[in-house]
């Protein structure tokens, strides 16, 4: 019975192959939004919605670019955590 079935699960093998092919092709989203302030190390960002553990590339006003996770939110903002070096 199960020489029966392998042509369709070698069709469905190869479907599927196809798709992730398209999905390694298809750009993550770009969501954008504004740091309004910096207490300590903690970064708070408004206009974007990411969920905690996300993380997030914040790029400055001189295109250095800063990598950061999500540690929290309230309402609009979002609490980020950087993950490298901060400066500026």
């Amino acid at each position: 019975m199960n020489s029966m079935y392998a042509p369709a699960s070698k069709r469905w093998a190869q479907a599927l192959a196809r798709y992730q092919q398209r999905l390694e092709q298809v750009a993550p989203p770009v969501v954008a939004g504004c740091l309004t302030r910096m207490v300590g190390l903690t970064l708070e960002a408004s206009g974007c919605q990411a969920a905690v553990g996300d993380r997030c590339e914040i790029v400055s006003a001189d295109d250095s670019h800063i990598e950061a996770e999500v540690v929290g939110f309230a309402g609009e903002r979002l609490y980020l955590m950087p993950t490298g070096d901060i400066h500026g």
